[in-house]
């Protein structure tokens, strides 16, 4: 393209001041001129784009996105950068800027490959909740180049009555928009179908993304009309350090996600006094739990993998209060202070249950890492133990949350006491942290439960394979077995046969059941059921 003014040769070399790649762009998405690495993004020289669709230089993913950043941009507002994915699989930050004395579009592409690679980070259409979260406490701290930042909570009313054609197109569209305008092209989130979550810069931001999803709702006419309820919250709360704006904003998207915008709270100061009071009733909750003994056990099959035979099960806790998961419980119990008294609640009844169980049967309870290096804990534990006429044998400890681990000392040395004892010991989660090796050097161990990760990966990845093998070769050579977890297809289990994985757990080989008593689990083969122990 020749500029045909001087003011027009003044906007495009101000557009394309810090970018690798200027694209011109027409009113009707052609290339009007092309500057810069082209091959990079685009895999041709700069000079064969004119005339092309500049959509179309994008991965198809990003068709929709690209469309309403110009858009945006034509309407005269702000865009960029927003991450992008070129035709040839370049990541780069677009910018796109409207000439106002002519029809013209500069867009413009950085590449920043190198730092995607350092990240590690893929980029799905939509983040989930806790990728949201995650992404805000980064920005948050970081606090760099971004001013005034607002999280826009949007709500879609009879989203639930759209057909599965209409509601994907419709969906596809909003991805675009949502995305279009967020921080970066990359903070926006579905939270459950029709709820979404997205932060971008000011106020202003968030009256211009609800006028725009409030105009794709009017494009839909059957079932009928869509209805947005929408909130823009200020993140800046200058009385609240990162982990109290952290906590109130997962509060915020937790209630929304469940209960609409009608339920959210106006500000962060409120959202987080409903964070903290709804913690304290859980507190009070869960600590009636511990004292009052309502909890149930359910046990779950640890067999061998090429007999299928039960070798010993392991006890998984629930909780009487409806509406959260046993996780989620744990995780409150590890952070106030309680899981202590929760393990030895646990332990006791294990060992009522064995008390009553046929004298094969073998059961793993549960030990946080916060337990053991708790000297109280431990005494306390060892009483219970010596005043026991359950054979050590039959009480197994599998140690939970062992990345927390502080003291690998004291750790070694409890661990140590209790093989001594003649309990065996099982290390979970193996190698979901950096650590874990650390953790089979240091602490003994007569199993290792592989991070359920490894079981559903290591059939499409070679690497993952070649993880496992080397993890099974080292524990093989130390004495240790390995467990795979979460072996719910004879394909998965076939694989980490195949591997050297000695025992499995997963629903292949039964689920979580109240009563071990009645006898082992079926033992599952080739689609057969038969009653075995081991």
């Amino acid at each position: 393209m020749r500029c045909r003014t001087r003011s027009q040769a003044s906007f495009v070399t101000f557009a394309f001041a810090a970018a690798d790649l200027l694209i011109a762009v027409g009113d009707d998405d052609a290339v009007r001129f092309a500057a810069g690495a082209a091959r990079l993004f685009v895999g041709a020289p700069a000079e064969q784009l004119v005339g092309r669709s500049v959509v179309h230089l994008f991965a198809p993913d990003d068709y929709l996105l690209v469309r309403h950043l110009l858009r945006r941009a034509r309407a005269g507002k702000r865009v960029g950068p927003v991450v992008v994915t070129s035709v040839t699989g370049a990541i780069a930050r677009l910018r796109a800027l409207a000439d106002p004395t002519s029809d013209i579009v500069a867009v413009t592409l950085s590449d920043m490959r190198a730092a995607r690679l350092a990240e590690g980070l893929s980029r799905p259409p939509l983040l989930r909740r806790d990728q949201l979260v995650a992404a805000l406490d980064r920005l948050l701290a970081e606090a760099e180049g971004v001013v005034d930042p607002h999280l826009s909570l949007i709500d879609i009313k009879g989203f639930d009555r759209l057909s599965s054609r209409c509601g994907a197109q419709l969906v596809a569209e909003l991805m675009a928009v949502l995305r279009a305008g967020s921080i970066d092209g990359q903070m926006a989130a579905e939270l459950t179908p029709g709820r979404y979550a997205v932060v971008h810069e000011g106020q202003a931001a968030g009256e211009d993304l609800r006028e725009e999803v409030r105009h794709l709702l009017a494009m839909v006419v059957e079932p009928g009309p869509l209805a947005l309820d929408a909130v823009a919250i200020p993140l800046s709360e200058p009385t609240f350090g990162i982990r109290e704006l952290s906590q109130a904003i997962a509060h915020l998207l937790g209630v929304f996600a469940a209960h609409g915008r009608e339920a959210v709270s106006p500000s962060l100061a409120a959202a987080l006094d409903a964070h903290l009071r709804a913690t304290l009733e859980r507190l009070d909750r869960l600590r009636a739990s511990i004292e009052d003994l309502r909890f149930t056990l359910v046990f779950q099959p640890i067999v061998r993998l090429p007999e299928r035979t039960a070798h010993h099960f392991e006890a998984l806790i629930r909780f009487s209060q409806a509406g959260e998961s046993p996780e989620a419980t744990l995780q409150l119990a590890e952070k106030a202070g309680l899981v202590g008294q929760l393990d030895l609640r646990i332990v006791r009844r294990v060992l009522a249950e064995l008390r009553q169980a046929p004298a094969e049967v073998r059961v793993a309870a549960n030990l946080s890492a916060r337990s053991i290096e708790d000297a109280r804990f431990i005494a306390e534990l060892l009483q219970i133990l010596s005043k026991s006429d359950v054979d050590a044998i039959r009480l197994m400890f599998e140690i939970t949350e062992s990345h927390a681990l502080v003291d690998m000392a004291h750790a070694r040395s409890v661990l140590l006491h209790l093989r001594e004892r003649g309990h065996m010991i099982c290390l979970d989660d193996f190698g979901s942290g950096a650590a874990a090796f650390q953790y089979i050097r240091y602490l003994p161990a007569d199993f290792v439960k592989l991070a359920g990760s490894f079981t559903k990966s290591v059939q499409a990845s070679p690497r993952e394979r070649t993880i496992v093998r080397s993890v099974v070769q080292l524990c093989r050579e130390l004495g240790i077995q390995v467990v795979a977890e979460n072996v719910e297809t004879e394909e998965e289990c076939r694989a980490m046969e195949e591997l050297g994985v000695g025992f499995g757990q997963g629903f292949l080989f039964g689920a979580p059941r109240a009563d071990f008593r009645g006898g082992p689990p079926a033992s599952v083969r080739r689609g057969l059921a038969r009653e075995e122990w081991a």
